[in-house]
C-alpha cells in the first residue's frame, strides 16, 4: 500500500520541479524524506523497490512538463519553431497532430462527420475539406466549440504521448509544445514551463495575413480579433520574442531565449 501512496507525491514532486516550483535541492530533499520513511516502515528489499518507484515517479512527473510556444495569428510562430529546432529543440506541433488525428479512419474523423455531416468532405478522397470546415465555424462559437469537443482530447493525448516518449525514453530535455491556442487550452498551459510568446505589430500581422491567406484587410482584422489578444498572451509569457524585423534579428533573439531556457535549473 505504501508503494502506491508514495508514487503519487513523487510524481507531483517531479512535476513541480519541471514547472520550476521546486528547486532541484528541494525536490531531492523531499524524495530523501520519503526514502527514509520507506526504509523505516518496510524491510530492506521492499524499501529498495520503493526507492526505485520514487525516483521513477519523480522522473515521470518531470517528463510531463514541456516548453510552451505560442503567439498571435501571423506573428511568425512557425519561423520561430524552425529556428528553435535548429538550436536543438524537439518540436511537438499541435497543428501537425491536429491534422493527423482527423485522417480518415481515426475516431475524431467520424465524430466530425457525425457533428457536421459529410458535406464537409472532399469528394475525391473523403478527407476533410478544411476550407469548408473553417468557413462553417469561423463566426460561430457554438460550432467551433463543437469541433473542439470532437478533436481536443485526441490531440492532447497524442501530444503528451510524444512528450513522455521524448523526455522519459529518449532523454530529450528541450521539448517544445508548439500550440497556437496554448493559453486558450488551459489544460495544456498547466503542463508548460517556460512559455514563449511570439509577437509582432498589428499592421505587420495584417499584411502577412493578406498575403498568405489572400484576405481583404477587414477579413484579416476579423481573424485577429477572433483570437485571444496578443497583449494578454504577452502578459502571461515567461519570454516574449518580437518578430517585426529581419530574419537575422529574429534568429538572434530566438537563440538568446533558447540559451536562457537551457540555463534554467
Amino acid at each position: 500500500m505504501f508503494v502506491w501512496i508514495a508514487i503519487l507525491p513523487s510524481i507531483l514532486c517531479g512535476f513541480l520541479r519541471g514547472k520550476q516550483k521546486l528547486t532541484p535541492l528541494q525536490h531531492y530533499i523531499l524524495i530523501l524524506v520519503m526514502i527514509l520513511l520507506a526504509a523505516y516502515m518496510q524491510d530492506g528489499s521492499t524499501a529498495f523497490m520503493i526507492l526505485i518507484i520514487l525516483l521513477s515517479g519523480g522522473e515521470f512527473g518531470n517528463s510531463i512538463v514541456a516548453i510552451g510556444l505560442t503567439g498571435g495569428i501571423a506573428t511568425g510562430k512557425s519561423t520561430v519553431s524552425k529556428i528553435l529546432e535548429e538550436a536543438g529543440a524537439v518540436i511537438v506541433d499541435a497543428d501537425v497532430i491536429a491534422r493527423s488525428v482527423v485522417e480518415p479512419g481515426k475516431p475524431a474523423y467520424y465524430r466530425i462527420i457525425s457533428a457536421f455531416g459529410d458535406g464537409i468532405l472532399n469528394e475525391d478522397d473523403k478527407t476533410l475539406d478544411r476550407a469548408k470546415l473553417g468557413a462553417l465555424i469561423f463566426n460561430d462559437d457554438k460550432k467551433r466549440k463543437e469541433l473542439n469537443a470532437c478533436t481536443h482530447k485526441f490531440i492532447i493525448y497524442e501530444m503528451f504521448k510524444r512528450l513522455v516518449l521524448l523526455k522519459l525514453i529518449y532523454r530529450h530535455q528541450f521539448v517544445v509544445f508548439d500550440a497556437p491556442l496554448l493559453y486558450e487550452t488551459h489544460f495544456l498551459e498547466m503542463f508548460c514551463y517556460p512559455i514563449i510568446v511570439v509577437s509582432c505589430s498589428k499592421c505587420i500581422a495584417i499584411d502577412r495575413l493578406k498575403k498568405r491567406n489572400l484576405l481583404a484587410e477587414n477579413e484579416a482584422e476579423q481573424r485577429i480579433r477572433a483570437q485571444m489578444s496578443l497583449e494578454q498572451k504577452k502578459e502571461k509569457a515567461h519570454f516574449v520574442i518580437e518578430n517585426s524585423g529581419s530574419i537575422e534579428l529574429l534568429t538572434e533573439n530566438v537563440n538568446r531565449v533558447a540559451e536562457g531556457i537551457r540555463k534554467l535549473p
